[in-house]
């Protein structure tokens, strides 16, 4: 299971990218799912055990994510906090 951030704009998703390597968080940039919407076309794909060391960065870095989910091994997406 992998968790998905979506952004704003591309540079949050880039900047998202960025932060996650310095710290050695494993982060994959998609096409964001069609079954979402967002005002960004990328998303973060995150692995889930990493999902709160994702969070505490962005958050130390400024980065808005817009959302977040909860991706199975099937690509279905859940909503979550």
């Amino acid at each position: 299971m992998y968790n998905l951030f979506t952004f704003h704009n591309t540079h949050a998703a880039i900047y998202m990218e960025k932060a996650a390597m310095e710290n050695n968080i494993g982060i994959k940039i998609i096409p964001v799912p069609r079954a979402i919407s967002a005002s960004c076309g990328l998303a973060a794909r995150i692995k889930e055990e990493d999902y709160g060391a994702a969070k505490t960065i962005a958050k130390n870095s400024e980065i808005e994510i817009e959302k977040a989910y909860i991706m199975d091994e099937k690509g279905n997406l859940e909503e979550i906090a």
